[in-house]
């Protein structure tokens, strides 16, 4: 006999009442084996089954946090493996890394077989682990946080098939499509016309859901599809380009992308205010340090900044902040052809619609980049007042990255890069340095 136990844990025994363990019952009824139990309180459940010619032995313990912190909840527990439903409402991520401590300690050793036995017997190690299931998370949450930006190995991320495709079409691959159209024949394109924006595009399309204020400037970003897998290495053989939020700000920002010969753009690395504050020196110095320890093999970069970085500093009339930047980098500086919010967005928006080959995206995100890939998730958003969205994106810890991106978008493809001004590394911010800007 086979033995398992897997405890469901929920915030609240009412929310594990009303929610996890009816579904639970649809699949698993009481009256298989032995339930103990009642409505708001601890519940268990335990039966046998046949599983793959032998039999198993399950057991189901259903338990909620209630007021306990995560670390006086996990203690002294033993068990197989731990489900989490609804895993982005549970309280922090401390609870997974201290439920993975507590997995493999059931069944007893003494109902285990020999390691050596087992072996020679050709069985895999038996399961261990941590699992749960949840709706597309709210940027910003630790769950996002989490799964979608920092991605470690050792954790998986299962996309489930959305019910309506980005263009509001049902979804031909989406689960359980059989039952749910006993319900209504349209049952998710019904379930859409009685829902907000906001909803749709968290419950129906899976995409992450941005802070209900604002709407995400770039509708058309996909984590699974605009964020590549692995981290993306620089590729000697082409410039880097440079998109630089700088000037009057100690909140400067900066992107690092390459465009390949499929002109497909591929952000690699990100300068990101979220970190810290910095001063326009500090940020020269830290895009330099940038490009000598993550580029060292490339020759070519240039950086493209906001057109106002023309402007003189506050350090030295005489001098503009583009020189200033170009002098402590020695890195060719461009101005973008433009700094109008509706035209930096739409060169960014054309990208992200357009393909640069059969199933690649023209913009590729590295998973390093987590401010960028934050901010374009929704972080970047038009914040709502009443029951409308205001006309430019709300001014915050995202728009200063978003904004660098958008200057180097503008740089690689937008609106007649080359009419930008141009200050070559030899003028060294000179005031009549060759092709050095003036008003």
């Amino acid at each position: 006999m086979r033995k398992c136990r897997i405890t469901c844990v929920a915030p609240t025994y009412r929310i594990l009442w009303d929610t996890a363990i009816p579904s639970y019952l649809k699949v698993w009824p009481k009256t298989w084996g032995q339930w103990s139990g009642a409505k708001g309180d601890p519940a268990e459940h335990v039966f046998s089954l046949n599983f793959n010619g032998a039999p198993v032995q399950l057991e189901m313990k259903f338990r909620a946090l209630q007021d306990k912190s995560a670390e006086e909840f996990m203690r002294g527990r033993e068990t197989t493996g731990w489900w989490f439903p609804e895993t982005d409402t549970m309280p922090a991520e401390d609870l997974l890394s201290l439920a993975a401590n507590r997995v493999g300690r059931y069944p007893e050793p003494d109902d285990r077989w020999d390691p050596e036995e087992a072996r020679a017997k050709g069985w895999a190690p038996a399961w261990a682990g941590v699992y749960g299931d949840f709706n597309a998370p709210i940027v910003g949450s630790w769950f996002h946080d989490k799964f979608y930006l920092r991605r470690e190995d050792r954790e998986g991320l299962f996309m489930q098939p959305p019910g309506l495709l980005a263009d509001g079409t049902p979804n031909a691959e989406a689960e359980n499509l059989h039952n749910l159209r006993k319900i209504d024949p349209d049952y998710y394109r019904a379930l859409a016309s009685k829902m907000s924006d906001y909803d749709i595009a968290r419950l129906l399309m899976c995409r992450p859901g941005w802070p209900r204020l604002g709407k995400p400037v770039y509708a058309h970003f996909r984590d699974e599809v605009h964020v590549a897998t692995v981290d993306i290495e620089p590729d000697p053989s082409l410039r880097v380009v440079i998109g630089a939020d700088a000037g009057q700000t100690l909140n400067p920002a900066a992107t690092f992308s390459q465009v390949s010969y499929s002109n497909q753009r591929r952000v690699i690395e990100e300068i990101t205010p979220v970190k810290r504050q910095m001063d326009l020196t500090e940020f020269a110095a830290e895009i330099r340090r940038t490009m000598d320890t993550r580029f060292p093999r490339c020759r070519e970069a240039e950086i493209i900044v906001d057109p106002s970085a023309k402007a003189g500093s506050t350090m030295n009339r005489a001098i503009s902040y583009a020189q200033l930047l170009q002098a402590h980098t020695g890195i060719a500086v461009r101005l973008a052809p433009s700094n109008k919010p509706e035209q930096r967005i739409s060169a960014v928006s054309d990208r992200l619609r357009r393909s640069a080959g059969p199933g690649e995206p023209a913009l590729l995100i590295s998973p390093r980049c987590r401010g960028l890939i934050a901010a374009y998730s929704g972080g970047y958003h038009f914040a709502k007042t009443g029951n409308a969205y205001r006309p430019l994106p709300e001014k915050n810890e995202h728009s200063h990255e978003a904004d660098a991106d958008q200057y180097a978008e503008l740089g690689v493809s937008g609106l007649g890069a080359t009419a930008g001004g141009f200050i070559p590394p030899s003028a060294r911010a000179s005031h009549n340095g060759p092709g050095v800007i003036l008003d």
